[in-house]
């Protein structure tokens, strides 16, 4: 095999090492984990315990998992049946992803271009990008999404290029999956779709059947999921009010988020980064357009900046689709904008790569200049991030938790009293105890007077005055409460039973 025989791939691979061992450093403590991660590893574990992919709720009843897709949690439940915890698998697939990203998205355009200073620059801005470092060391499912979505698109470029039918179908089994991670998995099977029409060999009738299976074999399972839920995906839809004004929310919220990822102090950057970025994927666009229009489709760089631009595009759209008309409104941030990443490095290397013919010193020192770039303003901060990682953890794996007093004491209380917090996700991470979110009444505490719980009207109060118990984590819920906290939390306490109360916070019961 080409990839065992050429040395060239033995030192991509070395510095997926770097990554993957990254990752593997800063995830000291575990896995990163908030609120999602919570949700991922309970449904997890209730799948494991025979109850189906669901959550239980506060009140005892099991839900099935609506808001998530199935995949991540599917194999920490077969982690789980191995013996292995949640943090344990996680930790495994994010040393995968680690690798597997670093090294696929350089080696498949090597494999493709056979251009060694374009996969080089690729590996090393990868390996040293602290917003990548970052996420593949959440209990989240944007890991397992990466580098699925890398792999499919390496299959798909090797079957643009001549390539087996089963690079066809593994690309296809690629975007099936990444659509069983994340919804948003949707754009890689339109765009991978959309490349299969414009590029695949063959007649136009051959390229037509070709989109057909992929289209088929990558959405059906995803849709399958979502018919077999009870709603779709607890999800609804509808046309927002003010359009214009959503819209340019969105895209404000795109260019601020990419240049805070891309450049160090990136907010003060934001316009010319945008400048900079938006003029040189355009120019790659229009020079793969250009190409294509003159009947010249089969160039390795028209692939690549082809199936990189449709499914960056794709990707965009369907998060902007989902911003203006679900009521689960995504994230417009790094980590949900993450796999923008490798589609505009690809999309920027091919504009590139469309010169080198003509000036291949030129383009090769252009690459390794900006790689070198790339190292110089990101290595630090991943270098950072990673021993302060290491040191401190993260979220709700973080020492500040971990080694609360608060959370100790918690294991301690009875299981069958109803339990009321401000941080509920952290109650059902470390201990699976579903908790009531006291966020749902927040209106009502940050009232003038407001009442103690259990002497007010809020769904809460009754179970207070049936012996409930109240978690409070206090600096958190400051923040939360803002003005007046202080005053807020008082009154909301009065007259309540402690059984603990620390720097952390609180733990009430309420009068039976």
């Amino acid at each position: 095999m080409a990839i065992i025989k050429d040395r060239f791939y033995w030192l991509l691979a070395a510095l997926g090492l770097l990554a993957a061992w990254a990752v593997w450093w800063q995830m000291h403590w575990g896995p990163w984990a908030f609120s999602d991660s919570a949700a991922y590893i309970a449904a997890a574990r209730n799948l494991a315990a025979g109850h189906g992919l669901s959550l239980l709720s506060p009140a005892g009843v099991y839900r099935p998992l609506t808001l998530h897709q199935p995949l991540y949690p599917w194999l920490l439940a077969g982690g789980l049946q191995a013996g292995l915890h949640p943090f344990t698998s996680t930790t495994l697939l994010n040393i995968a992803s680690a690798f597997g990203c670093v090294f696929v998205l350089s080696a498949a355009v090597y494999a493709r271009t056979g251009h060694k200073a374009a996969a080089l620059a690729l590996a090393l801005a990868a390996a040293s990008f602290p917003t990548l470092i970052d996420n593949l060391g959440g209990a989240m499912s944007e890991p397992l999404y990466l580098s699925l979505m890398l792999l499919g698109l390496a299959s798909l470029l090797a079957y643009l290029a001549g390539g087996s039918r089963a690079s066809l179908y593994v690309s296809a089994a690629c975007a099936a999956l990444t659509m069983l991670a994340r919804l948003v998995g949707a754009a890689n099977v339109a765009a991978g779709a959309l490349a299969l029409v414009a590029l695949a060999p063959g007649s136009r009738r051959a390229r037509l059947n070709d989109a057909l299976i992929f289209a088929v074999l990558g959405a059906l399972p995803a849709l399958l999921w979502q018919f077999s839920l009870p709603a779709l995906a607890g999800r609804s839809f509808s046309a927002p009010a003010e359009l214009g004004v959503q819209s340019a929310s969105f895209w404000s919220q795109l260019v601020s988020s990419l240049a805070n990822s891309w450049v160090p102090q990136g907010s003060a950057w934001a316009g010319p980064v945008a400048a900079l970025l938006g003029a040189g994927l355009l120019a790659s666009l229009i020079a793969v357009a250009w190409q294509l229009w003159r009947g010249r489709s089969q160039t390795a760089w028209v692939h690549l900046g082809f199936v990189a631009g449709t499914h960056a595009v794709a990707y965009i759209m369907v998060c902007l689709a989902a911003f203006l008309f679900s009521n689960v409104q995504p994230d417009i941030n790094p980590r949900t904008l993450l796999p923008l990443f490798p589609l505009l490095l690809w999309l920027g290397i091919s504009g590139l790569l469309a010169l080198s013919p003509r000036r291949p010193g030129v383009v090769n020192a252009a690459l390794l200049g900006m790689a070198a770039l790339a190292v110089l303003a990101w290595a630090p901060q991943t270098q950072r991030l990673v021993n302060e990682r290491y040191a401190e953890g993260h979220g709700y794996t973080a020492v500040y938790y971990r080694d609360s007093e608060l959370l100790r004491t918690a294991r301690q209380l009875p299981q069958e009293a109803a339990w009321i917090s401000n941080l509920p996700a952290l109650f059902l991470l470390y201990l699976d105890k579903p908790t009531y979110d006291l966020a749902e009444i927040y209106p009502n505490v940050r009232a003038t007077n407001n009442p103690a719980l259990g002497e007010g009207d809020t769904a809460l109060d009754p179970l207070m005055r049936n012996g409930g118990i109240l978690l409070l984590y206090t600096p958190q819920l400051r923040t939360s409460l803002g003005a007046d906290a202080s005053t807020h939390i008082e009154n909301l306490t009065r007259g309540l039973q402690r059984l603990y109360d620390g720097p952390e916070g609180q733990i009430l019961i309420g009068q039976q």
